[in-house]
């Protein structure tokens, strides 16, 4: 069987850019208010939900560094008023707690793993 190889030669701010585009930094804050954040969580699926405060919380400054304008109670609508977003700790009252492993963070995930998991 033959193998193929390929090399990629980039210099660092290419390299630099590439790496930030994947983790959706760049360009900065290209997405914007609720919309931004629906399309950043249908991309990366979920992000680790952690409610201690102390400069913000998790999914806040996550959210808050790649979609302009992002506001906390973005999130809060997304979850608990127009259910686009899913808490894990909603699952567990569907009968489906473990889903992602035994000491799992709660996380947001997108809906389509609610509905699969009725």
């Amino acid at each position: 069987m033959a193998q193929i190889t390929a090399s990629l030669t980039m210099d660092k701010q290419t390299a630099r850019r590439l790496i930030l585009a994947c983790q959706g930094l760049y360009p900065p804050r290209a997405l914007k208010g609720k919309a931004g954040v629906k399309k950043f969580m249908s991309w990366v699926r979920s992000i680790q939900f952690d409610p201690i405060n102390v400069v913000g919380r998790n999914p806040d400054l996550v959210l808050q560094s790649r979609v302009r304008d992002f506001r906390p109670r973005m999130l809060n609508e997304l979850l608990y008023q127009d259910r686009i977003l899913v808490d894990k700790s909603e699952l567990t009252k569907l009968g489906v707690d473990g889903i992602f492993g035994p000491g799992t963070s709660t996380q947001l995930i997108i809906e389509d793993i609610r509905k699969a998991c009725q």
